[in-house]
């Protein structure tokens, strides 16, 4: 799990704002990933432009969970993730689905939904062309 993050109660979850210092922290002592540095950098107001990914399986949604709820970032304030990068809107959308999931260790039914949200935001990135697939051209802006 995480090192150094504490977890925060389930009644606190989506009623405090996010707390920028524990989001700073978060960034230096957690465990990130490509996911997690997605939804960080769209959060801080950081523009990122390569090494950018939704969560793949139920360890890259663990270090997402662990930094909204470390951070404190409220369902609203994630809507500026799906703003920022429009292909992560399958899993903003369905936050608190994926959270129950985790929540309750329903591993391969978390992990089949990742999969599932996977292949739409696959659809909303990704322009097929033949054989190849090719990413739209998104002009990841920030407008905080």
């Amino acid at each position: 799990m995480m090192r150094n993050c504490k977890r925060f109660s389930k009644e606190l979850k989506w009623k405090i704002k996010m707390n920028k210092q524990k989001m700073i922290e978060w960034i230096a002592t957690c465990d990130t990933g490509i996911s997690s540095k997605t939804m960080w950098s769209a959060l801080m107001g950081v523009k990122r432009k390569k090494d950018l990914n939704i969560p793949k399986d139920n360890s890259d949604f663990r270090r997402c969970y662990d930094m909204v709820e470390y951070g404190h970032v409220t369902l609203d304030e994630l809507q500026v993730v799906k703003k920022q990068y429009p292909w992560f809107a399958p899993v903003v959308d369905n936050w608190k689905e994926l959270s129950l999931l985790f929540e309750e260790e329903l591993d391969k039914r978390l992990y089949m939904r990742i999969r599932q949200l996977c292949e739409e935001s696959d659809a909303i990135r990704y322009e097929k062309k033949g054989e190849l697939y090719y990413e739209r051209n998104f002009w990841y802006n920030i407008t905080q």
